[in-house]
């Protein structure tokens, strides 16, 4: 019965029997009504389900809802456009040349969409990471990102290519090649790039820590991608690579909770005994009035060339090097003032000859 009205239609309008590239105007009107049809469902299903996730999302905390809207807002009309054609294209007469050619346009268009909806998803996730970061951590996130990225578009280069009718193998042996020359001229930036995510991750220091790196001391300014930035002791900035950095010895005097120190004093060899039994105690007394210390020994140690030695170690609570400075000096101001109340004198650097006629 439908096809009785469909020959009466077609008798009484001739013209769309008429052929266009082979193909009549009934057909193509009703690729045209798919075209639109497909078009229409596609743009309104991410509108309306991207106006109901952004209501949900205002009131939700948790990030699949970002990630969904992210990946739908990555998504654009020539994605629409060409999936609507594609898909009307069925109901024509079309070469097999031209399908070939939709086909392949098709897996890089959905490629390409897929690619930019996982980057979206990638950008939620290093948002969320980086409100949470310092500066440096915000540079690290970024590169971090970058490499995700790039890692994403290698892959989908290939699968297209192998959807293509390439042969992979062959061309990873060439890009392999390729990679070693590019690998060799770009080494010592690589090395320094994958340097910082090293001590981004390990974290051996941060900005403010004083450290001594090899023969080089000084408090860290800035991590950078390439470069660590040191202010010396002098107050010279020095910038060093990464890469450097991860292979020498590193001293991180800003981890310190504590402070050990050890330091000698000597005294005359005339001194009498009862002074010499009185030191420790003195010493003990004199570390033990500070503030953030903790004794832990002084000894009566040796006898030298030209003094009698004490052996003496206290701690400092605190990792600053100034307050150290402070301690140290206050001890030692202590131990001369309190050396000369009770008369005892201090070695230095003597020789006594002994004549005998």
């Amino acid at each position: 019965m439908y096809q009785e009205k469909i020959n009466f239609i077609l008798e009484s309008y001739p013209i769309l029997n008429s052929e266009i590239f082979y193909n009549s105007l009934t057909k193509w009107a009703i690729a045209a009504v798919i075209f639109i049809f497909v078009y229409a469902v596609l743009k309104i299903f991410k509108n309306i389900l991207l106006a109901r996730l952004k209501k949900i999302a205002t009131k939700t905390k948790n990030e699949f809802d970002d990630v969904i809207i992210n990946g739908l807002d990555a998504i654009h009309w020539p994605f629409n456009l060409f999936i609507a054609v594609y898909v009307s294209q069925y109901v024509l007469y079309v070469s097999e040349k031209i399908q070939t050619i939709l086909y392949y346009i098709l897996i890089v268009t959905v490629s390409y969409y897929l690619i930019r909806v996982a980057q979206a998803t990638v950008d939620v996730f290093i948002k969320k990471l980086m409100v949470q970061k310092d500066k440096e951590g915000q540079e690290m996130m970024k590169l971090i990102s970058t490499v995700i990225k790039i890692g994403l578009w290698a892959i989908a280069i290939m699968l297209i290519l192998s959807n293509l009718g390439y042969n992979i193998t062959s061309l990873m042996a060439g890009f392999g090649i390729g990679g070693i020359v590019i690998a060799f001229a770009i080494q010592k930036i690589a090395s320094d790039l994958f340097s910082s995510l090293s001590i981004y991750f390990d974290k051996p220091f941060s900005p403010g820590d004083f450290v001594a790196i090899g023969e080089d001391k000084g408090t860290v300014k800035s991590i950078g991608m390439r470069t660590t930035r040191i202010t010396s002791l002098q107050g010279e900035e020095l910038v060093i690579p990464n890469s450097e950095i991860v292979s020498a010895r590193v001293q991180n005097f800003g981890k310190m909770e504590k402070r050990r120190v050890a330091f000698n004093i000597g005294v005359t060899y005339d001194t009498p005994k009862k002074k010499l039994e009185a030191i420790p105690a003195i010493i003990k007394t004199i570390i033990k009035a500070q503030k953030k210390t903790e004794f832990d020994r002084c000894y009566f140690k040796d006898f030298g060339d030209s003094a009698l030695g004490f052996d003496i170690v206290y701690y400092v609570d605190s990792g600053e090097y100034e307050d150290y400075l402070k301690v140290q000096q206050a001890i030692n101001l202590a131990i001369v003032a309190e050396f000369e109340s009770k008369g005892i004198e201090m070695a230095f650097p003597t020789q006594t000859i002994h004549l005998v006629k």
